[in-house]
């Protein structure tokens, strides 16, 4: 960087040839992730009331865990 003069016409630079594009996931997806891991949080957590846990909470935010 000693030889780097501002104006100069060169600049050091670094950029990442291989990185491959971003993949999103699908709103089915992850919504299906979402319940998933709702499922097993829950249930480790609550296991005789994980049931119930869930029903309120896929009924409270439909649209979170439908992947919106």
């Amino acid at each position: 960087m000693a030889q780097w003069v501002a104006g100069a016409g060169y600049v050091i630079c670094w950029e990442l040839v291989t990185q491959k594009p971003i993949r999103r996931w699908s709103k089915a997806a992850k919504g299906r992730v979402r319940r998933t891991n709702l499922r097993r949080r829950l249930e480790r957590k609550f296991p005789l009331l994980a049931e119930i846990f869930i029903a309120e909470a896929l009924a409270s935010r439909p649209g979170y865990y439908d992947g919106d």
